[in-house]
């Protein structure tokens, strides 16, 4: 009942109205032009407002730019996407057991269904998920973007960081510098980590690939280590020059 209750109500889509309302009685000087810088990385510190990344962002919006964070929501559809992946690759197999001989129709339908059950529960999850993101995307005005595509993420970032590879965001850190460029969304894209994240480190090594071949793409690793918050700021300012 809590299920389809929320599928029904309004609650939270009146109250995101009125803060739509609140926010369109501001006052917004359009020919003004603001450098978008998007946000990747670990998955804490892209997230965070503070120490966890030299307070990133108040410093951006001081320097004239316009964050552009991702929401949680692609966090939760990329593990629906990795778990639809995963059983995709595991068809077929089961601990214990082997396949069953050509003869066998019997068994191969059994499998055969019993894969597809566990794909359209998660199809049907996927759907209602972006169904009521939209929801509340509407409500708020449109102003946040749509849900980045899952598998165009996958083909595009899988060249560079295979996308079977768990651990952090996987191969979302390197997809989304590919996504939000060639979709023109962003200016620039900023990666933040805290010392050590050993995926988002791997996912750097990878990116200096990924900036040779596309050429408009500003990408900037930012970590949180000794070297300290003014050396971070520094390096921001050059990057937002460019953009």
């Amino acid at each position: 009942m809590k299920f389809v209750d929320q599928l029904k109500t309004s609650y939270y889509t009146d109250a995101l109205e009125e803060v739509r309302r609140r926010f369109e009685a501001i006052p917004v000087d359009y020919t003004r032009c603001k450098p978008i810088v998007k946000i990747t990385g670990e998955f804490w510190a892209q997230t965070t407002e503070g120490d966890g990344n030299f307070k990133m962002f108040p410093f951006l919006e001081s320097e004239g730019a316009e964050v552009l964070v991702e929401p949680i929501s692609t966090w939760i559809n990329y593990m629906m996407h990795q778990a639809r992946q995963k059983i995709t690759d595991r068809k077929g197999l089961k601990d214990g057991e082997a396949p069953p001989p050509a003869w066998r129709l019997d068994k191969q339908v059994k499998q055969e269904l019993h894969w597809r059950n566990r794909i359209s529960k998660l199809n049907f999850a996927e759907l209602v998920f972006k169904r009521e993101f939209n929801r509340m995307r509407e409500a708020l005005g449109g102003t946040c973007h749509s849900l980045a595509n899952q598998p165009e993420l996958t083909r595009s970032g899988h060249p560079f960081y295979n996308s079977r590879a768990g651990g952090g965001e996987g191969h979302l850190e390197v997809a989304k510098a590919i996504y939000y460029t060639n979709h023109e969304l962003a200016h620039m894209v900023l990666s933040v980590k805290p010392f050590g994240c050993m995926p988002s480190t791997q996912s750097d090594g990878a990116q200096s690939a990924v900036v040779s071949l596309f050429k408009d793409l500003i990408y900037l690793p930012i970590e949180t280590s000794g070297e300290g918050e003014i050396n971070a700021h520094s390096r921001t300012q050059m990057a937002l020059g460019e953009a």
